[in-house]
This record gives C-alpha cells, structure tokens and sequence, in this order.
C-alpha cells in the first residue's frame, strides 16, 4: 500500500473542523433543552471524549462535570473494555445526563457506558458524539453531527501529527 492509499483510510480532524462541529453539536443540545429541561451533569467518557465534553459543559455551562475512564483501543484494534476509573454514581441518580464521547465506531463503548448507566439506576440521560461510524445500527446517539466510516483520527493525537506532515 503506497502512502497515498494509507492516507485515504483516515479522517483528518483538524482543530478547525472540530472547533466548527462541536459548535453545531452545541447548538442541537441547546435547541433540544428549549424543548425540555436542562441537563445537570455532564459525564465524559475518557479519554476520547474529554476535550470535546469539557467544551461542551463550557459552552452550555453546566459546572457538575463528572468522567468515566475506559480502555478498550489499543492503537486501531478494539479488545475488551476495562474501567479504569467510575464517575460518583450515586450522585448523578434522579438527574438529567449528557454523556459526550468522541465517536460512536462499532458501538461497544456506548453500550457498555449504557448499561453501567442501568444497573446503577440512572435513567434520564441523552449521548452525544461528533462522529458516529454506524457499525452498530442499534446503537444510535441522540446528538451527532457527522457519519464516517473511515478512522478518524483528531488532532491530538499522536498519529495525527505523523500523518498529517
């Protein structure tokens, strides 16, 4: 595979485009809280979806940020989810949740953040991410803005940099 064919298998999101989305996604949360009440917590999902969920709870200011930390990727290859670190359960019962996530690729994260969300009885929340790569059609985030089927790569990452000189 030439360097050309290995650059068409990513998604670049440069500062710029995320910057451009995140304030789409802002503005579809914002409307739909017109419609209803507001949110009280904001639950980032670690590390993906941390800069974007911090944004987020800035722009729609929503202070009570909490973060659940899974790993599940190791470079490109998905495994076994393992939590790394649990958000305070208890103090997000009876409130309204946004989990915010980067991208939603083959599904696993979001449903297993999902059903963490069930067993520990918290059933008023919404989930938003940038991206979703519908891989897992029963999977389906509230709030997204973009569908890509190709790798996304953002631009913090490490890979990012590598591909993008």
């Amino acid at each position: 595979m030439n360097e050309i064919d290995e650059l068409n298998k990513f998604f670049f999101y440069t500062p710029e485009l995320f910057y451009e989305d995140s304030n789409l996604l802002v503005k579809k949360i914002k409307e739909d809280t017109l419609k209803s009440e507001p949110f009280d917590i904001i639950l980032g999902v670690a590390r993906g979806g941390l800069v974007l969920a911090y944004y987020i709870a800035s722009k729609i200011n929503i202070s009570k940020f909490y973060t659940i930390r899974l790993k599940s990727y190791d470079q490109m290859k998905q495994n076994e989810i393992e939590i790394i670190q649990e958000p305070p359960w208890e103090k997000m019962k009876g409130k309204k949740v946004l989990v915010i996530d980067d991208l939603i690729d083959q599904g696993n994260t979001a449903k297993y953040v999902m059903n963490l969300l069930k067993i520990h009885q918290i059933e008023n929340y919404k989930f938003a991410v940038l991206a979703d790569k519908q891989k897992n059609p029963n999977i389906k985030p509230d709030y997204s803005i973009r569908y890509i089927k190709k790798w996304i790569l953002f631009f913090w990452e490490q890979n990012y940099l590598k591909w993008r000189m």
